[in-house]
């Protein structure tokens, strides 16, 4: 009854601004202000979905109905879908008439090179993100199992470390294996960090990690953007194959892709051995980041996106 009086008073005050444009935040239940919007006075919507999380229930416990059951209804009132990967795109597609692809881009003036060179000589290899389900788990046990791997083919820890920085409801239980199996390793957990630190933080490591294992409509839907946050400060990136990390990484070019253990293991000790090569994977993705892969390519796509029909109707 609370969600109905919110929705009630925010159409009654979106009315008194007449036709707008209406960027809808993944559908929900809140959809039904645009499209009252939408029949009422010609407002445009637009969806907007980053990722797969379209599984969940709606009108519980009343129906069980989940929300991507409606896809097909909100494709008939929306006036176009914005994606971030192309998984999406092709699932989407079959609901909406106009589905527009936009990866998750990176804020280059805020995530930005190391202004000076490291002092401290250890490679730092590291992975963010936030462990919150089990396939995330088995991502970043994957990438722990790959390091040690490394370590033990160098014959060698010292100069070398690996870094889980995040959260989550399986954070404890990697940190849990870390100590139990993988305690000899140089392996540094950080539960969480103040995003304003983050950039600063890229600027501290060598090479960045990216890991999806497990082929899943949700995993497959993801927008790199720890990807794209790595290329920006100049670090180079060996990630698995799966979902969208392929389109952005380029095998030693601006990282490294591997999908298999061995071949995982063996590219964090290729990488740590070259430091040249760093530099210029580094180099090549910071490149590609201020060029195209940024916030400020996606604002105006974003903003060719919505402003296209309007052109084509001669009200701009």
């Amino acid at each position: 009854m609370e969600k109905f009086f919110v929705n009630l008073a925010t159409l009654i005050r979106l009315l008194c601004y007449g036709p707008l444009i209406i960027i809808e935040q993944r559908p929900n239940y809140g959809f039904i202000v645009p499209l009252y919007l939408k029949l009422l006075n010609g407002s445009r919507v637009f969806m907007d979905i980053d990722d797969w999380t379209l599984d969940y229930l709606t009108l519980k416990p009343l129906i069980r109905f989940e929300v991507r059951h409606l896809l097909s209804f909100f494709g008939t009132y929306c006036d176009t879908c914005i994606v971030s990967s192309r998984r999406l795109q092709k699932r989407l597609s079959r609901h909406f008439k106009k589905t527009h692809l936009l990866p998750t881009y990176v804020d280059h003036h805020r995530f930005t090179p190391a202004k000076t060179k490291k002092s401290d000589g250890t490679v730092v290899f590291s992975w963010i993100g936030t462990i919150f389900q089990d396939f995330t788990r088995d991502n970043v046990l994957f990438l722990i199992e790959a390091f040690a791997g490394a370590c033990d083919l160098l014959d060698k820890f010292e100069g070398i470390r690996l870094d889980i920085v995040g959260g989550g409801d399986y954070f404890t239980a990697v940190e849990e294996q870390v100590k139990n199996r993988f305690s000899d390793y140089p392996i540094k957990m950080t539960p969480w960090l103040d995003p304003e630190k983050m950039p600063a933080y890229l600027q501290s490591i060598d090479v960045g990690l990216y890991c999806l294992l497990e082929p899943s409509l949700f995993q497959e839907s993801k927008s790199p953007t720890k990807i794209f946050e790595y290329y920006a400060c100049a670090r180079p990136v060996i990630s698995t194959s799966l979902g969208e990390a392929k389109y952005f990484v380029k095998t030693d070019k601006t990282g490294i892709l591997a999908d298999s253990l061995d071949a995982y293991t063996n590219a964090i000790v290729r990488l740590f051995k070259d430091p040249e090569m760093r530099v210029s994977m580094g180099r090549e993705g910071l490149s590609m980041v201020e060029r195209k892969w940024n916030m400020d390519t996606a604002c105006a796509d974003l903003k060719q996106i919505v402003m296209a029909p309007m052109k084509k109707k001669g009200k701009v």
